[in-house]
């Protein structure tokens, strides 16, 4: 018996193996620093902190993924990652870009299987390709199979470390485009398993043919994942197609029907439900994905884009989120005629190589997977880093056909390696500085405005970001920015409408509201907005119209539901309030706001037990939130249970020290229980924080009425009776003090 050589082995097993460890490696160096970075407020507020559909993993709510658009789209196997993520981490962001930096390097590993996979083929094609086959030698000479290897990882490692790949790995909302290209890869290969290429054999038996069905099932199932992460899934069917012409041979017409015909149906079934997002849209008054460019425009931008994103592939130096959105004016404009350049050579290197597998397959992909985001196919982002994530994988099988050079050729060989190697290290480095722009809003939105002062998304979201942490003039400051670029920018109107009511300016806020509603009136986040003022102003009956409107728009925003049951409770309708309250937990069991509303609510009505059960709920959404604990210790003590409510309300007041109000809630429970001194202590601190607080004035008086300290309560009921007239319980206890 003839014995394999011990080298042909160690190519055969132990290489692969040893650059496959070293990809994974490569990636989680670069990129697990990733983990202590926080969620950023572009898109992974929307898509995560503020999504319902993401905290519940029960049947009833993963069936809700599968069968709604979350905002407009319809990506559920993305929802179904974040509610996992959610299983396990909670709003932990740290857990949730492992999960990134894990499915990345996944990625990085099925693309270098496969690329070994098409070279493989790839030996085999060529004037002597069928005698290779027959012979059965494609693989016989260890060390042309261990140069493959080494081609194969030099192409993973490109796809693993480039600049490009830093935003949709650092970033969690770009989970999407990791999630389609794993399973567009996982397809690939259960395709090349399922329909094998001409001399690997067709599986025999009952057994074989099962496996076979398996393979070709999980293929359809993998693609349909892909279509569901993110709709560019679609081009998967156009590399099925020719994967099964260019490596697997396969250009019989009926047999290539047979075996592409599925993917198809499952890519045209995910452009109709693209479109019924993008109408839903339409429908809500919100963004829409058609730039409005007339077929011209269109061509020319799609050329210059074209220029712009080889550059950013071959010389990745200055790579920030949101870049200008320009369209040329003229044919002869430079991008144009570059973008038609680089056109022309694409297409004649794929002429050049169409005998290859691997760079014709390659070069393929490549253009495949950039026309969905060329303008070709109407979209509102002209362009980012991760669109290129699935062209680069393309753009990395077509390199590593042309870097299958013949043996003879040593010295070439070795100095394409090395400038290789140098290349690959010089997009590590690159990489590492790019990836700590990722680590927050702030560092992110600054470095974008560095590059583009008129990013409009990026002047808002700054300010956004400024506004939450309690700086709304520096906020307001970027709110004006952007609405100098653009007076009607809707997103900056409602925010710098937010920032005016936050510091009291009512009228002012309205006013930019209403700017938001001419322009749009269908914006659901003008309406809520709105209804809020209008609430805050007592004006009740306008609040509940906007309320109403806004649920017109989206009947599924639990916010909403809950704003509108507040305003419906203050106004005396209390059981249609209660229902609102309801539907709003019914979208979303675990929102906290309508949690607390509906306590607030039952408290008022005497119901405590429930109360205490709804705040309880709050309180574990939202354990730092010192209302919740002042509202829960209120009810618990309306229970009876004093010991827990002083527990809450100390709480409380270790979140929120400068709550005048709590001070006094707790005193009023500490004077009841005896404990007197404390009480007091609680008043007068609370006073100290609020001077004129009546509340305080009045039970502070009281406490030292009972005390036998008159002259000091005379003082205090005084100032009670006057700052609010309307209280009978001052006066009574002055009178009280005057009697003989």
């Amino acid at each position: 018996m003839t014995r394999r050589a011990p080298q042909e082995d160690r190519a055969g097993s132990w290489l692969p193996r040893l650059l496959g460890a070293g990809l994974a490696g490569a990636v989680l160096v670069l990129f697990l620093p990733c983990v202590r970075y926080e969620f950023t407020n572009y898109d992974e507020d929307g898509q995560i902190v503020e999504n319902p559909l993401v905290r519940s993993l029960a049947p009833r709510d993963v069936a809700r993924m599968f069968t709604r658009f979350s905002i407009t789209n319809y990506y559920p196997v993305r929802l179904l990652s974040f509610a996992v993520d959610y299983r396990f981490w909670g709003f932990r962001a740290g857990g949730y870009h492992l999960t990134n930096v894990c499915v990345h390097a996944a990625n990085v590993l099925l693309l270098f299987w496969l690329i070994g996979r098409i070279l493989d083929r790839d030996a085999c094609a060529g004037p002597h390709g069928e005698q290779t086959r027959r012979a059965g030698t494609s693989g016989a000479d260890p060390r042309r199979r261990a140069a493959r290897w080494w081609v194969a990882g030099l192409g993973a490692g490109l796809f693993a470390v480039h600049p490009v790949v830093v935003e949709p790995v650092a970033w969690i909302a770009g989970r999407e485009e990791l999630l389609m290209v794993f399973f567009a890869l996982v397809s690939l290969h259960a395709f090349a398993q399922g329909w094998p290429a001409r001399g690997e054999g067709d599986a025999t038996g009952p057994a074989g043919r099962a496996r076979t069905v398996a393979w070709r099932l999980l293929s359809v199932g993998a693609a349909a994942c892909a279509c569901m992460s993110n709709v560019v899934g679609v081009v998967l069917a156009l590399l099925t197609t020719a994967y099964a012409v260019l490596v697997a041979g396969k250009r019989r017409a009926g047999l290539l029907l047979a075996c592409s015909l599925p993917v198809w149906l499952l890519a045209v079934a995910a452009v109709v439900v693209k479109k019924a997002g993008d109408a839903q849209a339409a429908a809500r008054g919100m963004v829409m994905d058609d730039p409005g460019l007339h077929l011209g425009q269109r061509i020319l931008t799609a050329l210059s884009l074209y220029g712009l994103n080889l550059r950013t592939l071959l010389w990745p130096k200055t790579l920030y989120v949101i870049y200008p959105q320009d369209v040329p004016q003229s044919a002869l404009a430079g991008g144009v005629l570059i973008g038609a350049l680089l056109a022309l050579a694409t297409g004649a290197a794929l002429w050049r190589w169409r005998h290859r597998p691997a760079v014709a397959f390659g070069l393929l992909w490549f253009l495949a997977a950039l026309a969905p985001c060329s303008q070709l196919i109407p979209h509102h982002i002209f362009r980012a880093d991760r669109f290129l994530y699935l062209p680069l994988a393309g753009l990395a099988v077509a390199l590593a056909g042309m870097g299958r050079l013949p043996a003879a050729r040593a010295a070439t060989r070795r100095v394409l390696a090395a400038a290789a190697g140098a290349a690959l290290a010089a997009c590590f480095v690159r990489s590492h500085i790019q990836r700590p722009v990722w680590r927050d809003t702030a560092t992110l939105f600054t470095h974008t405005l560095k590059h583009n002062p008129k990013a409009l998304v990026a002047l808002n979201n700054l300010g956004n970001y400024l506004a939450k942490r309690g700086d709304p003039q520096r906020a307001i400051g970027y709110y004006r920015a952007a609405l100098r670029i653009n007076p009607d920018f809707v997103l900056a109107l409602n925010s710098y409408g937010n920032a005016l009511s936050r510091q009291g300016r009512l009228e002012e806020a309205i006013g930019q509201y209403s700017r938001a509603l001419q322009l749009n009136a269908r914006s659901k986040e003008a309406h809520n907005n709105l209804g809020t003022v209008f609430m805050a102003m007592g004006r009740l009956d306008a609040a509940t119209t906007h309320y109403r409107a806004a649920l017109d728009v989206d009947p599924y925003d639990p916010e909403v539901h809950s704003n509108l049951g507040v305003a419906l409770v203050r106004g005396g309708a209390i059981e249609t309030g209660l229902q609102h309250y309801a539907k709003a937990l019914a979208i979303d069991p675990l929102y906290p706001g309508a949690h607390y509303n509906f306590g607030l609510a039952l408290f008022r009505a005497g119901r405590m037990a429930e109360a205490v059960a709804h705040f309880s709920a709050a309180l574990r959404q939202a354990p730092h939130d010192a209302d919740i604990h002042n509202s829960l210790a209120n009810a618990l003590a309306g229970q009876g249970n004093t010991s827990a409510a002083v527990a809450h309300y100390s709480a409380a007041l270790r979140i929120k020290p400068g709550s005048a109000r709590i001070h006094n809630n707790l005193a009023v429970v500490l004077a009841g229980i005896g404990q007197v001194e404390q009480a007091l202590e609680h008043q007068r601190q609370a006073l100290r924080i609020e001077p004129d607080y009546a509340e305080s004035h009045y039970n502070l008086g009281a406490l030292l009425l009972e005390q036998g300290r008159t002259a000091e309560a005379i003082v205090h009921l005084s100032r009670a009776a006057v700052l609010r007239p309307e209280d009978p319980r001052p006066r009574d206890a002055l009178a009280r003090t005057l009697r003989p």
